[in-house]
């Protein structure tokens, strides 16, 4: 087992396959009700001392609950393209994963379907599903506003992709399997008897 034998596309679909895990868990959609909560809610200040901001944090409890409940990141939607969504993003990550852990241990595949090829097509199509969510977000296109999340995913999935492709590209070519670097004289390990 080493890490030698990554290439520079599983390295970069590993990579992007963690950070776009966590990417699914930030918020990416909202209201612009929910955003203006928000809002309110970092622009009010509560005054010192007991009793003299009392209503301030009020104010700002009730505009934090508010934007909450608008908020959603892709584990909430309930929708089925939304969960089409989800389980092609988790695939690929869990494919791209399994594709490098797989390399590092040294395990080849015969034919083409290998798990950096499933990885790399599973992204595609969840790039696809992505694209027509950035244009028909859930809800009522005019209220619903696109948070952070979607973008850092939308951007680690076409990490993924791209270095799954890469990958899969090294696997068809053969530059994904270098020959073993023959051990140096004298650092054989000892055979028992």
């Amino acid at each position: 087992m080493t890490f030698e034998r990554l290439t520079i596309g599983d390295a970069i679909a590993w990579i992007a396959a963690l950070a776009l895990l966590l990417f699914t868990a930030v918020d990416w959609y909202s209201t612009v009700q929910g955003n203006e909560a928000r809002q309110i809610q970092h622009d009010v200040a509560p005054s010192s001392g007991a009793l003299g901001g009392e209503v301030q944090r009020d104010i700002q409890e009730q505009a934090s609950l508010t934007a909450q409940a608008d908020e959603k990141n892709l584990w909430q939607e309930k929708r089925a393209i939304d969960r089409l969504e989800l389980l092609l993003i988790v695939g690929a990550a869990l494919t791209a994963s399994a594709a490098a852990v797989l390399r590092v241990a040294g395990k080849r595949f015969d034919g083409w379907l290998t798990p950096s090829a499933l990885a790399a097509m599973l992204s595609g199509a969840a790039l696809l599903i992505m694209l027509y969510r950035l244009g028909n977000q859930p809800g009522n296109d005019e209220v619903t506003t696109l948070k952070s999340g979607v973008w850092l995913a939308f951007a680690a999935l076409g990490a993924l992709c791209l270095g799954s492709s890469l990958a899969w590209r090294a696997e068809r070519n053969g530059t994904a399997w270098r020959d073993e670097p023959a051990p140096q004289p004298g650092t054989e390990p000892l055979q028992q008897q």
